[in-house]
């Protein structure tokens, strides 16, 4: 690590019966310069630095203390709020958009980095890192929907990614809003998208088993360029969150894959770090761009 630096946002403070809770963004810039012999491949090309950056938001508790001298508060809990991407409910929606440019349709067919499901993994990563590179990284492409922070758009951003990579989107209606088999971000009759577009689970489901884009991976550390990872927070069998992974770390012995994501935002990050952050009860998995023409 060359350089780090901190930036904090104050969202809301609340009064307590022992002093404040308090509701702050949190976000760490860090310059990422490699030691000898290490290598950084971000969306095909190598990079002497990786420009990285998280935002978290987090509740701290603030108790009044009593000391021989005078009063004063001390930080007794500080604990991070991760995003609920409710799979039992369709997300709150707070921006429809009228109309999004299909991209997908002018991917060439000797487009020599997309697989025959028609999926650039170049350009998906791009895409990924692009609106993630200012942090907080709060900031949604407003030709998508976008959904509240309180449900999240992790698959919301993960399916923009690939979307803009080239796959297309499948025809659904609005009664059609839970079918694995469909993904879009329109389904016709309502302005809403499937669940398969916005929600974790279901997002892996459509990419494992109906996109052709995909393999599955079992190990999230073996993930490359253009894949996605899947975060289980409780281990209760759905998954919670998705990242996008845009590159990877190598030191000739171990590689780690680097991630761009949403809710909460991540900008080339090391996934690493990822798990090391992530509750210890997280049940990781992965799905692996599938080279295949």
């Amino acid at each position: 690590m060359k350089d780090v630096s901190t930036t904090t946002k104050l969202i809301d403070t609340q009064k307590t019966d022992s002093g404040y809770q308090v509701l702050s963004e949190i976000t760490t810039k860090m310059l990422l310069v490699p030691e000898a012999g290490t290598t950084i491949t971000i969306a095909g090309e190598n990079r002497n630095h990786l420009d990285s950056s998280a935002t978290d938001l987090h509740s701290i508790s603030i108790a009044l203390t009593k000391g021989n001298d005078a009063d004063g508060y001390t930080v007794v809990g500080d604990e991070i709020q991760y995003p609920d991407e409710q799979n039992d409910e369709t997300p709150d929606m707070i921006n429809v958009p009228q109309s999004v440019p299909n991209s997908a349709e002018t991917r060439e067919s000797s487009d020599p980095f997309a697989n025959r499901a028609g999926l650039n993994y170049i350009k998906m990563s791009k895409y990924a890192e692009k609106w993630t590179e200012d942090a907080p990284g709060n900031k949604m492409n407003p030709d998508f929907p976008i959904y509240d922070e309180k449900n999240g758009n992790c698959a919301n951003f993960a399916s923009q990614a690939i979307y803009a990579g080239g796959l297309k989107t499948t025809f659904g209606n609005s009664l059609q809003i839970w079918d694995d088999h469909v993904w879009t971000w329109n389904l016709a009759g309502i302005a809403k998208a499937s669940h398969t577009w916005s929600t974790a689970q279901h997002n892996y489901n459509y990419m494992k088993d109906s996109s052709g884009a995909f393999t599955k991976e079992n190990s999230p550390w073996r993930v490359g360029q253009g894949g996605l990872i899947y975060g289980d927070w409780d281990n209760d069998g759905s998954f919670n969150h998705v990242m996008v992974v845009v590159g990877y770390i190598n030191d000739g012995y171990n590689s780690t894959p680097v991630i761009c994501q949403k809710s909460a935002p991540r900008h080339d990050y090391p996934f690493r770090d990822s798990v090391k952050n992530a509750p210890k009860t997280t049940r990781w998995a992965g799905l692996q761009w599938k080279a295949e023409w």
